[in-house]
């Protein structure tokens, strides 16, 4: 290793890091409610299921454009999750 090179510290697999990036927790959550609202609301499966993934989609982006948003001061506060 030169004086130039960094070597990057091991991390979580890629799938884990990405589902602790979206904040997976509050993500699922809310996908669970807008999954069970949409068929309390009598919405027939297929279309209860595609609300559902396009509320899990929405709010996984909104996660990982909130991470991606705060990395720079993510990285000056010396945060690395």
């Amino acid at each position: 290793m030169t004086a130039g090179e960094v070597r990057a510290r091991p991390g979580p697999p890629t799938a884990l890091a990405l589902l602790t990036a979206a904040h997976g927790g509050p993500a699922l959550a809310v996908t669970a409610v807008a999954g069970l609202l949409a068929l309390r609301g009598g919405l027939r499966l297929p279309e209860a299921a595609a609300v559902t993934a396009a509320v899990l989609a929405g709010q996984l982006t909104i996660g990982w454009g909130n991470d991606l948003r705060d990395l720079s001061r993510d990285r000056a506060a010396g945060r690395a999750g």
